[in-house]
């Protein structure tokens, strides 16, 4: 089984899904796990094929007791009625949701009515890690609309799309437990770095002395409160820098110089971990670290599910660059924020 909350698609369209005559397709893909809770915050999805502003649907469906992942027998949960945006731009328009817990498998999809010879369930070939996790169904038959809460009581019932071609449809879901990044010095509304060392791209700090165009942090695993596996990757360092894992309660967006980096978190600032890289890596919690929760709980900041926390790895570099004051031998990464599931 896939991650619960995975990104299947790449962000980019090859292909596309639609009927030739005409009628109401909806896409779909399948997210979750079995025998666990995930906690859903925002519905993100792709249009093309129809003209910005025709009226659709984003939906959440469970799946039915026997878990056995298809949406045949699902159970709709959430039906939010807008209308299609940025056609064509393959731009995910986010449906951001009170924080939702869902047992074990569930779908999330939208849906397009459309007319001969348009295309409109745009679908990702070039990444297919995953099989039989998106699916289509609805009425081929232009004018009329797809029965949404029992999809097998369609003309077409539900149909995976590895049946058709190995391909997957561009829907996500942003879990909380789910890290997602900011403070990219000089991108947005993040300051730009204060030695003249900008990074080499989004995703990172600014550039250190070994130029590595930046550190850069990265989160895997699950952040339960209960069970987490969550752990963050910095690579990108000086070589063997000593490197501390800090966490906040708080976020400053537009940042503010630390060292010859910019940090962006701030508020209630807990060193969670520390440890010398590895040829420029350090991963924590790792070996006898104790996990994240466990560990700020014993630093005085005990994390309740719904609750986010912010993340950065700050790291020695002893060789100043041009531009900042001489006690400068620091920088940092850019920053991770996590909504902590139950």
């Amino acid at each position: 089984m896939p991650p619960p909350c995975i990104d299947y698609d790449d962000g980019s369209t090859e292909n596309l899904l639609g009927w030739g005559a005409g009628g109401d397709m909806v896409w779909l893909s399948r997210f979750g796990s079995v025998g666990a809770v995930t906690t859903i915050t925002s519905i993100d999805v792709v249009w093309w094929g129809v003209a910005n502003g025709t009226p659709t649907n984003v939906f959440l469906w469970q799946d039915d007791p026997t878990q056995d992942g298809d949406p045949g027998t699902s159970t709709l949960l959430l039906n939010i009625p807008t209308v299609v945006s940025s056609v064509g731009t393959d731009t995910y328009v986010s449906y951001p949701i009170p924080p939702l817990a869902i047992s074990g498998l569930f779908f999330v999809g939208t849906h397009a009515p459309h007319t001969t010879g348009q295309w409109v369930a745009p679908l990702d070939v070039s990444a297919h890690p995953y099989p039989d996790v998106s699916w289509f169904f609805g009425v081929d038959l232009a004018g009329q609309s797809a029965n949404y809460a029992n999809p097998a009581a369609n003309a077409q019932p539900p149909v995976s799309l590895d049946s058709v071609m190995p391909a997957q449809v561009l829907v996500r879901v942003q879990c909380a437990g789910a890290p997602t990044y900011l403070c990219d010095p000089g991108s947005g509304p993040t300051q730009a770095c204060p030695c003249s060392n900008p990074p080499s791209g989004p995703g990172r700090g600014c550039n250190n002395s070994s130029n590595t165009g930046g550190a850069s942090l990265v989160g895997t695993g699950y952040a339960s409160v209960a069970a987490s596996t969550l752990a963050f990757t910095s690579t990108g360092e000086e070589p063997t820098a000593l490197s501390i894992v800090l966490q906040a309660s708080s976020v400053n967006p537009s940042g503010m110089v630390f060292g010859q980096g910019v940090r962006c978190v701030v508020q209630n600032l807990k060193r969670l971990y520390t440890h010398f890289a590895v040829g420029g890596s350090v991963t924590a919690p790792v070996g006898t670290d104790l996990d994240i929760p466990t560990r700020s709980a014993n630093l005085g900041d005990s994390i309740s599910g719904g609750q986010s926390r912010w993340y950065m790895v700050y790291y020695r570099d002893a060789n100043v660059l041009g531009g900042c004051p001489a006690g400068s031998t620091f920088n940092a990464t850019n920053t991770a924020e996590v909504i902590w599931a139950p």
